[in-house]
């Protein structure tokens, strides 16, 4: 009867701790594995009385992606415009290769592109 009962108590045992062990996404106290940690986002400001205001479109450093893209298809990398990079290459006038500016919130595919 001893030898019984220790062998159940050591069963219940062992199954109690397995049954405790859950994977990490059935686990509600894991909560931040590979979790970057918060910040502030800032902006830097040319002077002091800038950073004041705290009105970040006056900063030099900001820039509104905001407005029409140019863009230009090309179906393989030989047919890229040579300097395509450069800044030279967009204007608010879509001129050259450049023939076709889609708004910003939108994709390309529904643009006609």
């Amino acid at each position: 009867m001893k030898k019984t009962m220790s062998l159940l108590l050591t069963c219940l045992s062992v199954a109690g701790v397995y049954a405790q062990t859950k994977p990490d996404w059935e686990n509600p106290e894991v909560f931040a594995i590979n979790k970057e940690n918060t910040r502030a986002t800032s902006l830097p400001y040319a002077t002091e009385n800038q950073a004041l205001q705290n009105e970040y479109k006056t900063s030099p450093y900001f820039k509104s992606l905001n407005g029409n893209w140019q863009f230009c298809w090309v179906a393989k990398v030989a047919d890229v415009p040579a300097n395509f990079f450069e800044e030279s290459n967009y204007s608010p006038i879509t001129t050259g290769p450049w023939k076709k500016a889609i708004p910003t919130r939108s994709m390309a595919s529904q643009t006609g592109l």
